[in-house]
């Protein structure tokens, strides 16, 4: 199964130790940096109006720490609703930019019932300013609108 090859990125879904970084932490660094956005639960969601005059949406959510307690936040951005397996030119297509790209990496992950390719980055928080989380989400988003460009019909910009 194609999917397999892509479990590169799954999100496991734990409580949070009482020590992990928390949405109001986030939205701080976020405003700090300028960067509109929306508390959506236990996560931020921000819209990038990109270049090309597309629109992406990026969310962030804390995940649990390191092993010495370093914070890390989740940065992830939809590319697209998979309806049926990868076919293996586009898991190796994906595995290729993985390699390629300076920030952002592809993965497959099942959310709320559907299975969906996803772009990621997780940060530790601990050396993270404002400006460097703001420019790793914009890059997030920028290479999830190229990957959602290049499997779609190009047109679309349904993310």
């Amino acid at each position: 199964m194609h999917r397999a090859l892509l479990l590169l990125a799954m999100s496991a879904c734990v409580a949070l130790p009482a020590n992990a970084v928390d949405t109001a932490t986030l939205s701080s660094l976020l405003q700090r940096a300028g960067v509109e956005h929306e508390v959506d639960g236990d996560r931020l969601h921000v819209v990038y109006r990109l270049e090309s005059g597309r629109r992406q949406a990026v969310f962030l959510a804390p995940m649990a720490p390191l092993v010495d307690g370093v914070d890390v936040v989740e940065i992830y951005s939809p590319v697209q609703r998979l309806t049926a397996d990868l076919p293996a030119a586009v898991a190796g297509q994906l595995l290729e930019a993985n390699g390629t790209q300076k920030v952002a990496y592809f993965g497959v992950e099942e959310v709320e019932g559907a299975w969906w390719l996803l772009c990621y980055h997780n940060l530790p928080l601990d050396a993270i300013t404002p400006k460097a989380l703001a420019a790793v989400m914009q890059a997030v988003a920028a290479a999830a609108d190229d990957m959602e460009r290049l499997l779609g019909d190009g047109g679309a910009d349904e993310l």
